[in-house]
């Protein structure tokens, strides 16, 4: 019997820019912005899901063409309180359980 594969982590910092939510993942260049954390974590998992969906679709693995996020958010991620809430994301790059499941670790910044 196959084993489900262990959840890929992401990290992402969160903070917020002139009066937005921001959410900037580390290990791949993706973020999203919104007028509250609620919003911010659904933007975050669509924007997760169809840029992993797009990565396959071209042959690649899920993200596996996006590059790591600048340096400036690694420090942001360095810097932060140590209180990280997990959040879990199920990446699906063929809509039939074939994609990256991923969990991703939000820090709030400042």
């Amino acid at each position: 019997m196959a084993h489900a594969a262990e959840p890929v982590i992401l990290r992402a910092v969160m903070f917020q820019d002139s009066g937005k939510w921001v959410a900037q993942c580390l290990e791949h260049d993706i973020g999203v912005q919104a007028d509250n954390v609620d919003d911010l974590y659904g933007r975050l998992e669509v924007v997760l899901r169809l840029q992993s969906k797009e990565s396959v679709a071209v042959g690649h693995a899920p993200l596996a063409d996006v590059p790591a996020a600048p340096a400036t958010y690694f420090d942001m991620w360095d810097r932060r309180p140590k209180g990280v809430t997990p959040m879990t994301i199920s990446l699906d790059g063929d809509g039939n359980g074939g994609g990256m499941r991923s969990r991703v670790e939000l820090a709030l910044c400042a």
